[in-house]
């Protein structure tokens, strides 16, 4: 199999061509190093997000616990002056 090589007489080492090739290819790491940062946060972000709704959940048992305990359980009776 021909793997083909660069050949410097086509394309020398400051030729626009390899400036420019150069500058796509250190961008595109920054890019890779970006997306690979970005991707920690949103792991991070989710694992608070999961958390966040746990204690929520629990915080709203805990009030309809509280509420149903201080609702008295004669509703449907009239007050003690009638």
């Amino acid at each position: 199999m021909n793997i083909p090589t660069r050949d410097d007489t086509q394309h020398p080492p400051d030729s626009p061509l390899e400036r420019r090739i150069a500058e796509l290819e250190t961008r595109l790491a920054f890019q890779d190093d970006m997306i690979d940062q970005l991707n920690g946060v949103i792991t991070r972000q989710d694992e608070e997000i999961r958390l966040i709704r746990r204690q929520l959940e629990v915080t709203l048992q805990e009030t309809r616990q509280l509420t149903d305990q201080l609702t008295p359980d004669t509703v449907n009776e009239p007050p003690p002056h009638y």
